[in-house]
């Protein structure tokens, strides 16, 4: 789903809570879905949390690697890394 219509479907007496769980405002979080503004990972993060994973880190900020971010959220997929 994308950011801004996810936006436009809160009610508007929910947007200034939305946005304060997620760490911002609204008039930002538009920005971003506008993008005018880039998303943070933090920010990403959040959004995701708060939209009931509606919106994803990966859509939100795609230049980041969230595969690797997500494999090692759990202690029995993490791989060792040998040294350069």
């Amino acid at each position: 789903m994308k950011l801004i219509d996810y936006l436009n479907a809160i009610p508007v007496e929910a947007r200034e809570s939305f946005a304060a769980r997620c760490g911002t405002s609204f008039d930002y979080l538009r920005q971003v879905g506008y993008g005018n503004r880039a998303c943070s990972e933090k920010l990403a993060i959040n959004l995701e949390r708060e939209s009931g994973r509606m919106l994803t880190c990966e859509e939100l900020c795609p230049a980041t690697d969230w595969a690797f971010i997500r494999s090692t959220a759990h202690p029995g997929k993490r791989r060792a890394v040998s040294p350069p």
